[in-house]
């Protein structure tokens, strides 16, 4: 057999056209055809160019099924609007070679989706697609398995879990939520985001294996609070047992730790209220009382024209009294 220099050279080939390969099953040389090697690539390579496919479901609980192709699959699904239930086929399983690629996108959202294999098992497929959503799988012959490797659920983003070690960043890269673990070892205990139907309480509450979890919001360095902004609305302190330790800036108060009830605002607490030191109320004039009150505030006048108990307060006076609103009327106390 001559060496490959001493042969002659061509400028063409056909698909007829032989080389020589060694055949490892034989162990010997042999020849093959330019197009059994080509029907080799094809099985064995991923075409880098994916093949569109577009389909247009028209009714809810569609199926589309993709066509078999020796490239890859983009596969553009338009449903005439959102449905329910939904499902997405790909080609027979024998008819697919390993590392195809196939990428699902859709127009509108689709509640409950199905991926079916069509005789090859899928991985990690998304239950549902929003609006522009995709998923991006992969073929593995030797496992018959198509692998889910990226996703984006369009507008209703799904994911059972998020492993993240360190922040979640803003758009331009700047730290939007951190997370810090409290202590050393194993965390058991963490807060737990809760929302709700109409008419109920969104809650953030504690949740985790110790049975008595504490829960604390900290300000920075000589920073409070504020609940509802710090100056309307209801403030509600729920437990047995409820400290409240807070700073100011109002230029009435001078102390730390004072917390301070502006006017119209209601702390409902379900047990008990225990002070450190003895409770402070703002000193007012009768005419500076809250002109809409609820039954049962309480104040102190310095300026009563009386003292007489139960007596409904006028001003005018030098007295300083505690009152009542008795849904009614301020009284004297």
């Amino acid at each position: 057999m001559p060496t490959i220099n001493q042969l002659s050279s061509t400028s063409s080939l056909a698909s007829g056209d032989q080389i020589p390969v060694y055949d490892a099953s034989d162990g010997d040389a042999r020849k093959a055809s330019l197009s059994t090697l080509l029907s080799f690539i094809e099985a064995n390579f991923a075409n880098p160019d994916l093949e569109t496919q577009t389909f247009a479901p028209t009714s809810n609980g569609f199926t589309v099924t993709a066509t078999a192709s020796t490239s890859s699959i983009w596969m553009i699904v338009n449903p005439t609007g959102a449905f329910a239930t939904g499902t997405i086929q790909f080609p027979p399983d024998e008819d697919c070679f390993d590392g195809q690629v196939i990428v699902v996108t859709s127009s509108q959202a689709v509640t409950a989706l199905t991926v079916d294999g069509n005789g090859a098992t899928v991985a990690g497929a998304p239950a549902a697609l929003g609006t522009n959503g995709f998923a991006q799988f992969r073929y593995q012959a030797s496992a018959t398995k198509w692998w889910c490797v990226a996703q984006s659920l369009g507008s209703i983003d799904t994911f059972s879990d998020i492993t993240i070690t360190g922040s979640i960043l803003s758009g331009d890269g700047e730290t939007m939520l951190a997370f810090a673990q409290e202590g050393v070892g194993t965390a058991v205990n963490y807060p737990t985001l809760v929302y709700s139907t109409t008419g109920n309480e969104v809650v953030i509450a504690a949740t985790g294996g110790d049975t008595n979890i504490e829960m604390q919001v900290v300000g920075k360095g000589s920073g409070g609070v504020r609940v509802n902004g710090g100056s309307t609305g209801a403030a509600l302190l729920q437990g047995a047992n409820v400290a409240i330790s807070a700073n100011t800036t109002d230029a009435s108060i001078t102390a730390t730790g004072d917390v301070v009830l502006i006017a119209g605002g209601v702390v409902d607490v379900q047990n008990r209220m225990e002070f450190a030191t003895a409770p402070r109320l703002t000193v007012t004039t009768v005419a500076a009382l809250p002109a809409t009150p609820l039954a049962g505030m309480i104040a102190i006048v310095n300026n009563a024209n009386a003292t007489t108990q139960n007596s409904i307060v006028a001003g005018g006076g030098a007295n300083s009294v505690v009152v009542f609103y008795d849904g009614t009327n301020w009284r004297i106390a």
